[in-house]
């Protein structure tokens, strides 16, 4: 669902509703920068950590424009609740310094008064705008059809659970309408009949003629309302018959399947802090998807001189290290393609973090893996290098032979679906997680 903002402010003094829904668009924007903001501001873990329910984003510059009076010229003036002066009284200038103006803070700081409060959901949405999976459908990719419950009508019986409120309670006020009706044209008749007959005893009790027969008939037809007014009391307010239940019937809807393999070097080489960022990275690639896909795999894949498929806990939380042979991992991405997600069923997607370091020699073999196995049966593969507070010499060292950021690079100029990019520090996780995984323009 998408997000959406509802102003509730009154409509008052006839502004322009054309004014007030621009008005409303600059407050998206200013969210959108607002939220940016909070991201290089602070620690996207404690932004998207399960005990925030809700985060404050100030909205600056907001004012509505209206017209008023520019407070020129001479102009009469009704005070509600004067008792201090009377017409012809002056007004005497306050004297410099001595006016009513708010004081300022101490240190030159303070806050807006306008402030969003956003819940997680919300901020999610913002927080992931123009993200997707690159590619999602392939063209020849086979179709499968999943059964999912889906309301496909009204019938009239069913559990307490399936019960259609709205449904019910509008056939009991026809119902009650209807059998009211009658009764209703038929009171109205005997109360006029009534009347006639009161004045037809008044008429023959001035006269002194013989009101008996008279007195009988009234007595018969305050008997015959009493009736209807018991028999339309005792129509029920709702009924058995008024009940209606929601039918759900299984539908078959056609279905991509999707999987994506979360590929991290664990080796001695990464330090503590390039592992946090690799983290950082797959955390939010994995919120991501929860929060857009419903059906689709994760497959985690730690290697250092030895790769392996491992369960979350141990894939953020693990300690083992080693070497670094990097054509271990691919190789294991490339066997599980093939034994378990056949690309005629699933889109297959990578997602790889390592700070580029490879053993002597392995950088043809990952060239032969990725270019002769791996990318034609990849929809995408993201590669981040992680290089924390590269300084001048080692920002070189990622041309070294050893390195694979070259590697990444030559690829990302011949294949279309491969893109790479550098995380030196924490505020670069989310920015490059955005460039990796923009929507993109179907061609």
């Amino acid at each position: 669902m998408s997000h959406a903002i509802i102003d509730r402010r009154k409509n008052d003094k006839k502004k322009s509703s054309v004014n007030r829904r621009k008005f409303i668009e600059k407050v998206k924007e200013q969210l959108r920068d607002g939220v940016k903001d909070s991201i290089r501001e602070g620690n996207i873990k404690d932004l998207i950590s399960s005990d925030k329910k809700k985060v404050r984003i100030p909205i600056r510059n907001l004012d509505e424009p209206h017209f008023h009076h520019d407070g020129t010229g001479v102009n009469d003036i009704v005070r509600p609740g004067n008792d201090r002066f009377i017409p012809g009284d002056k007004i005497k200038r306050p004297q410099s310094g001595q006016g009513t103006g708010g004081g300022g803070s101490p240190d030159g700081e303070g806050e807006d008064a306008f402030v969003f409060h956003l819940t997680k959901d919300e901020f999610y949405e913002l927080f992931f705008e123009n993200c997707a999976l690159p590619d999602m459908v392939k063209k020849t990719l086979a179709i499968i059809n999943e059964e999912e419950l889906r309301r496909t009508g009204i019938t009239s019986d069913g559990p307490p659970s399936a019960l259609n409120i709205e449904r019910s309670m509008r056939n009991a006020k026809a119902r009650r309408f209807a059998l009211r009706a009658l009764k209703l044209r038929q009171l109205h008749a005997l109360e006029e009949d009534l009347q006639k007959v009161q004045l037809e005893i008044d008429n023959l009790s001035m006269r002194g003629g013989d009101v008996e027969d008279a007195f009988s008939r009234k007595e018969e037809i305050e008997k015959e309302i009493q009736l209807l007014r018991t028999r339309m009391a005792a129509i029920a307010f709702i009924d058995p018959m008024d009940l209606k239940f929601n039918h759900w019937s299984k539908v078959s809807i056609p279905t991509t399947q999707a999987v994506i393999f979360r590929v991290m070097d664990v080796s001695g080489s990464m330090t503590e802090e390039m592992k946090e960022l690799s983290k950082t990275f797959f955390i939010l690639l994995q919120l991501f998807l929860e929060k857009e896909y419903t059906h689709i795999e994760i497959v985690n894949i730690k290697y250092h001189s030895v790769a392996t498929e491992t369960t979350d806990h141990d894939f953020f939380y693990g300690t083992e290290t080693g070497g670094t042979v990097t054509s271990n991992a691919l190789a294991l991405v490339d066997q599980l393609i093939t034994e378990k997600y056949p690309t005629s069923l699933w889109n297959s997607y990578v997602a790889h973090a390592s700070d580029g370091d490879n053993w002597s020699n392995d950088n043809e073999i990952v060239t032969d893996i990725m270019t002769g196995k791996l990318l034609s049966k990849l929809q995408y593969y993201a590669y981040v290098q992680i290089n924390a507070h590269m300084s001048t010499m080692w920002r070189g060292h990622i041309h070294d032979p050893n390195n694979m950021w070259d590697l990444f690079e030559g690829l990302k100029a011949k294949y279309p679906n491969i893109d790479c990019a550098l995380v030196e520090e924490m505020k670069d996780v989310y920015p490059v997680f955005v460039k990796l995984f923009e929507k993109k323009s179907s061609k």
